[in-house]
Parts: C-alpha cells; structure tokens; sequence
C-alpha cells in the first residue's frame, strides 16, 4: 500500500508538471501572438504617419507655387498699367504734336464752323514737361473754378496746346484750346468763369480770339 502511495503521488507530480508545461507553451503562443498584433498595428500608424507627411508636405509645396502664381499676377498687372500709362502719354503726345503743327488763326475758324462754337480758349495756364492738357484743364475747373463736378458735368472732348513748342518755359506759356460736348457745357463753364478774376489765367471764346488774336500769342 505505501508502495501504491508513492507511485500515484509520482503520477501526480508528473501530470501536474505536464499540465503546467503546457500551459507555459499556450501562454508563450499568446504572447507571441500578441507582439505580432502590435506590430502590424504599429507598422500600419507607421505607414498612415509617412502618408501624412507625403500629404504635408504636397501642401507646403502647393502653398508657394500659388504665392508664386500670386507674384506673377502682381508683376504682369504692375507692366500692363505701365504699358497702358505709356500708351496714353504716346497718344496724348500725338495729338498735342499733331495740333501743333495747325496755325492758330485756321484751327480757331475751322473749329468754330465744325464744332458749333463749343471751343474755348484758356490763356496764361501754366506750362509743363510732359503735361496732359484734359488732366490741367479739369484741375482748373475743380481747384481754381469751383466746379468740384466737372468730371460728371463737363466732357472735354480734346484739349490740346495751340502753335508750336517753345524752347524756354520762361516765356509766356501757349494757349490751350478745348472742346466740350454741348453748348450747355460751353454755357456753364462761361457762367463760372468770374471766378478767374484777379488770376492771369483767362477764358476766351472762338468769337472773342477772331476779333483779338493777338491774345494767343
């Protein structure tokens, strides 16, 4: 009987040792398979991470190509209003160089037939390099006239110098000739006109320089 004691405690010993192998290998094949878990898991924010940063980065790049776009659409504006600046000097300048060239005496009678007598004459107006003569004459109606509307209520159709440039701008300056759009307009800047006095700038109509040229010269 003892002998059957012992064999059967060794039998015990030996299955309980077997048992707890066994349940070593099982936990070693969970951890196992739990460290592979986590590193697929970790492997794929790894992968999400560096598509982010591939998408960071296309924005930044994006970023300064439209700031690039930006600055272009800066500089072609900056040349197309200095082109178009320069194209309405050359043009100014044409006209200008182009009247000229027309005696006073035969500008004054051919407008005053065409034009229905809208021309005036301003006398004594400052004379500068490169001036444009609508931008001065609307600078006297709003500055030295009152006329603070002039642009909404008088159209010069042309202004212009009369006879040909001079040399020195010590000498009397030449006279400016313009046409308005209507008699009224004509009308209205006669009609202000009294507000010249006591100035050396003077108004003159068609009729008034045909009787006294001398005033144009």
């Amino acid at each position: 009987w003892p002998s059957t004691v012992k064999g059967l405690g060794r039998m015990s010993l030996h299955e309980e040792s077997g048992h707890l192998s066994t349940e070593i290998e099982s936990d070693g094949s969970e951890s196992d398979g739990c460290l592979e878990q986590t590193h697929n898991v970790m492997e794929k924010i790894f992968q999400e991470l560096q598509g982010i940063s591939r998408i960071e980065l296309e924005i930044v790049e994006l970023r300064d190509q439209v700031q690039a776009l930006k600055r272009s659409v800066r500089e072609i504006s900056q040349s197309v209003e200095v082109v178009q600046t320069e194209i309405e000097q050359l043009q100014s300048g044409f006209v200008q160089v182009k009247h000229s060239n027309v005696p006073t005496n035969a500008y004054f009678d051919h407008e005053n037939q065409s034009g229905n007598g809208l021309c005036l004459y301003f006398i004594n107006v400052p004379e500068q390099e490169n001036e444009n003569c609508t931008n001065v004459i609307y600078d006297i109606f709003s500055e030295k006239m009152g006329m603070t509307d002039a642009t909404q209520t008088v159209r010069v159709e042309s202004a212009f110098r009369l006879g040909e440039k001079r040399n020195s701008l010590s000498v009397k300056p030449r006279p400016i000739a313009i046409k308005v759009a209507n008699i009224q307009e004509k009308e209205l800047i006669l009609k202000k006109c009294y507000r010249l006095k006591g100035m050396s700038i003077k108004i003159r109509t068609a009729n008034a320089v045909q009787k006294q040229p001398s005033v144009l010269s």
